[in-house]
């Protein structure tokens, strides 16, 4: 059999007598706190719900250990963070130096013009000339009276 609680009120009476349930029905309530006093048959006199073992459980919740801090991420950092500032650990010597080579590539390759986009410039220019020329021959005549 369940112990039989009572309870004291804010209100300065007595609620009870309670079972386990109805003791955790007043804590969804709002109305029994680890400050409120509580007593049951065989205590010498009434007492905080906190001090109290079989109660305590009741009103206190457990303490759960702390959450370790997230690990700090890991990769590759966007250049949008770096222009924000943010601060990375420095990268070996190793690292670094395949950086900055496929930095260097990557800027010789931009500044080279391949010779397929090379024929390909020369073929529309000359195209775009040669259409404006047939053009101005057609239209020139009509201007020069002919």
């Amino acid at each position: 059999m369940s112990a039989v609680w009572h309870v004291a009120t804010p209100e300065g009476t007595t609620e009870g007598p309670l079972d386990t349930a109805g003791l955790a029905r007043l804590v969804a309530a709002g109305r029994l706190t680890p400050e409120t006093w509580v007593w049951r048959e065989g205590m010498a006199s009434w007492a905080a719900a906190r001090d109290v073992p079989d109660v305590a459980h009741i009103v206190v919740p457990p303490v759960s250990p702390p959450r370790p801090a997230p690990a700090p991420a890991r990769g590759p950092i966007s250049a949008r963070a770096v222009a924000a500032g943010a601060e990375t650990p420095p990268a070996p010597k190793a690292v670094q130096e395949a950086l900055v080579k496929e930095a260097k590539q990557a800027a010789a390759e931009e500044d080279r013009v391949t010779p397929g986009f090379a024929l390909l410039l020369a073929f529309a220019f000359s195209l775009g000339f040669g259409i404006m020329a047939a053009y101005l021959r057609l239209i020139l005549p009509k201007f020069a009276g002919g």
